[in-house]
């Protein structure tokens, strides 16, 4: 496993010239808001049939000069499989900005612990993850962000992370805890109004227990922001990555080479048109990928698409695709969406992932609300011996509103998941009860 994790030194000077700044900025009180939402249920599944409550509680205040905001949230179950209370989907978040002329801090800190398997938004789970059945994962974050110079011909950003990852209750052990640290720099030099410079310097270290893999991922580089008109603009970044891997406490491996990102942007009328040629490292070697787009701001909604190619290490080319739309009407909304993308996980493995994924809300009444989605995503890992995962959620949900803070609600829902050319499995769920939702000034 990796010992130590290195702060590169011009990230610490780069932050202790954040600090200076940071240390002038204004003050400013303001007002604190409270909301809490509790529910209480019963709740239908294959495990049977279970009283349920739910509660959610968050504090935060907002001015011009910072913000913060505490969130809990949380279910309790009875009997479980053990007849035991059981805590569903406990979340804690807590984020904090402090904002001046010329600089900015953010802080934030969160943890929710999930049963493995859940689809989750922007991220591409082990395929092992979605093959268990059994089991959770927690999952906590903590970070910090310094910009300075917002105003300045000279400024820039440094970020601090760290996650890490745990499994429980699992039936075996083939799931690997793991810490991911990352650290992040870039400095901005605007040369006139139409061009800024910069540097980017990048370390990720990820080391997992047990038989895991322990990743560093180093990239470094320059970049540049074109203003070319009013209504053209690109990008331009240019970077040397390294990568050190070791399995299973085996011996290193390292890997190193160029990458490189353009985006050319230009406004028009009704919204945005764009093209991007990119490339990364994987563990199959370099990944190049092109795509261009465009976006619709109509009287009806707003769409937006894309499509282009993308080219692996291996020479295999996939073909990649995302399609929008987007409408919010005086009774309600609509979003809908397919995406079709190559994802790379922290450990540098390569996924091929179809995404289709609809939303609906319309208000049958002045106290009645009814809603709907479908989720449907369908995994094609690369890494050999991985098999496909394809995993279909449905929910819908009837609110009605009882009193001015007080709602009844029923809801379905159904998931089915299919692992290679396994029988598909699935499971419904069903719920009833009422909720209250409380705010306040503390």
């Amino acid at each position: 496993m990796h010992n130590g994790f290195k702060i590169p030194a011009a990230a610490i000077l780069a932050a202790a010239a954040g600090l200076t700044t940071y240390s002038a900025m204004a003050q400013e009180a303001g007002g604190i808001t409270a909301s809490a939402t509790t529910g209480i249920g019963v709740i239908s599944d294959d495990d049977g049939t279970r009283a349920r409550g739910d509660l959610s509680f968050s504090l935060g205040s907002v001015t011009r000069t910072q913000g913060f905001e505490l969130g809990i949230s949380t279910g309790l179950e009875y009997p479980d499989a053990d007849d035991e209370f059981e805590l569903a989907d406990p979340e804690l978040r807590f984020s904090y900005r402090r904002t001046g002329k010329n600089a900015e801090f953010e802080a934030f800190a969160s943890f929710l612990r999930q049963e493995i398997g859940t689809l989750v938004l922007d991220e591409t789970p082990d395929s092992i993850e979605l093959r268990n059945d059994t089991g959770y994962r927690n999952d906590t974050r903590l970070g910090a962000r310094l910009t300075f110079g917002k105003e300045a011909p000279f400024g820039g950003d440094f970020g601090l992370g760290v996650r890490r990852v745990n499994y429980t209750d699992l039936t075996d052990d083939s799931l690997n805890d793991y810490v991911s640290r990352d650290s992040d720099l870039t400095l901005r030099f605007t040369v006139d109004p139409r061009l800024d410079l910069r540097l980017t310097a990048r370390v990720e270290d990820t080391e997992s227990e047990g038989t895991g893999t322990d990743r560093t991922t180093t990239p470094f580089g320059t970049g540049a922001d074109l203003r070319i008109s009013e209504s053209l603009r690109a990008s331009l970044d240019l970077n040397y990555v390294e990568i050190e891997e070791s399995a299973d406490g085996g011996p290193t491996s390292t890997d190193s080479g160029p990458t490189f990102a353009l985006a050319i942007l230009r406004d028009l009328p009704n919204g945005e048109a764009r093209f991007d040629l990119s490339s990364i490292l994987t563990d199959d070697g370099t990944r190049v990928e092109v795509r261009a787009g465009r976006s619709h701001e109509l009287r009806l909604g707003e769409f937006d698409w894309s499509a282009g190619l993308s080219r692996g290490g291996d020479g295999d080319v996939d073909g990649l695709l995302q399609v929008g739309y987007g409408r919010v009407s005086r009774n309600g909304s609509l979003e809908a969406g397919y995406q079709r993308s190559v994802n790379t996980s922290i450990f540098g493995e390569e996924t091929l992932v179809d995404q289709v994924s609809v939303g609906y809300s319309y208000a049958l009444s002045d106290v009645t609300n009814f809603q709907t989605g479908l989720a449907y995503r369908n995994y094609d890992y690369f890494t050999e011996g991985s098999e496909s995962v394809r995993k279909l959620e449905l929910d819908m949900s009837l609110t009605r509103q009882l009193t001015s803070d007080i709602d009844m609600v029923a809801s379905f829902s159904h998931e089915r998941s299919r692992t290679g050319d396994e029988d598909a499995e699935s499971e419904n769920t069903i719920y009833l009860g009422v909720q209250r939702a409380l705010s306040w000034r503390p």
